[in-house]
């Protein structure tokens, strides 16, 4: 099973607090992440740079993600976190699940934010995708095809439950997934709670951990309102 929503950060939770485990968005029950190749590597340069500078406008700011989270955090951007290609970090890796619109990435960029009060901990990522026409469509029917049964397993010694496909939030996108799942390693267990959202040919990915399950949730809720506030605004 790839990761859900974020083995990689879910695992610096669990233990307590170590920091830079390799790129992706905050997907993840484990296994490597899909190393496609994106046609973006044929789209010139001056595209791609206006499609970053979209991108890193979208992200949750420090103060946004503070307020919205409950948690005081600082934004820095994740390891590979401008990356696309052959190589990169996958976006999509729900359920060990195989996802070709990785390949229709235009530009991405995903962030992370470092808990004050928890040395350095990350237990928050947001992620922004531009697409290629039609590759946000793509990406949301597969993401909703691979939630639909992605069933709990243990791999490399953490045991994932069920993913549970949540529902509907009247403040998020019109294209919008939330799932829940938790992790469990050495008797320690995290929560978490991930958001997809799609408008027009941007995505807004949000990963959340937390201690208890209704507490990622709320979290992710919120700081998802507030991207799709955004990318609404981006769009219009």
């Amino acid at each position: 099973m790839r990761r859900i929503a974020g083995i990689c950060l879910g695992l610096t939770m669990l233990a307590a607090g170590i920091v830079g485990c390799g790129g992706s968005n905050a997907n993840s029950p484990a296994a490597a992440p899909n190393a496609t190749r994106s046609s973006a590597t044929s789209t010139p340069m001056s595209d791609q740079a206006t499609a970053m500078s979209q991108l890193v406008k979208l992200a949750l700011t420090s103060a946004e993600a503070s307020s919205a989270g409950s948690l005081p955090v600082v934004q820095t951007l994740q390891t590979n976190g401008d990356l696309v290609g052959s190589g990169s970090e996958s976006t999509l890796d729900l359920c060990n699940k195989t996802f070709p619109s990785d390949s229709l990435r235009l530009a991405r960029h995903q962030v992370v934010y470092i808990d004050k009060q928890q040395h350095g901990r990350v237990d928050e990522s947001n992620e922004l995708v531009r697409y290629q026409p039609g590759g946000a469509a793509q990406a949301y029917r597969e993401i909703q095809s691979a939630a639909r049964n992605c069933p709990a397993m243990t791999q490399n010694k953490v045991s994932t439950s069920k993913v549970v496909v949540q529902p509907r939030d009247p403040r998020l996108a019109a294209e919008q997934l939330t799932v829940t799942y938790s992790m469990t390693t050495n008797g320690r267990t995290v929560y978490s709670a991930a958001v997809y959202q799609y408008v027009g040919d941007l995505f807004s990915g949000v990963y959340v951990f937390r201690g208890a399950p209704r507490e990622a949730l709320n979290s992710a809720r919120a700081l998802a309102a507030v991207a799709a506030t955004k990318l609404q605004h981006a769009t219009t």
